[in-house]
């Protein structure tokens, strides 16, 4: 099955179960913002899973754009310093404001399980 269409399945299927989607990187990449929108069209919280890490601008502008989609949380990489935390937050906040949305909750990833394992 295409993974949109699975996607379609999946939300349709567990909408009254769960509390929350996650879409992750590779369901984003394929399928982008109408992911989001689907989910949401069904009245479902949506938890954007893509672990932004990159220098601070860039890292807030994608912030930005998570908190445009109205996702309920995303989450960033904590190694990539309190300066790209703190400008996030700030910027998932003013967008927020502006569109009279309700700010995303932001995780901080500090290490991923496979690194875990690894070491």
């Amino acid at each position: 099955m295409e993974h949109f269409a699975e996607a379609q399945h999946w939300v349709s299927l567990l909408k009254d179960s769960i509390g929350m989607f996650k879409v992750g990187n590779q369901l984003f990449t394929h399928a982008g913002p109408k992911v989001i929108d689907l989910i949401r069209r069904k009245d479902q919280k949506v938890f954007l899973d893509l672990k932004f890490h990159d220098i601070p601008n860039t890292v807030l502008k994608a912030g930005e754009e998570a908190t445009k989609l109205n996702v309920n949380m995303f989450n960033l990489h904590a190694t990539g310093g309190y300066e790209m935390m703190k400008r996030t937050v700030e910027a998932s906040k003013a967008v927020a404001k502006s569109l009279g949305i309700p700010k995303p909750l932001i995780l901080a990833v500090t290490i991923l399980t496979v690194l875990m394992r690894m070491g």
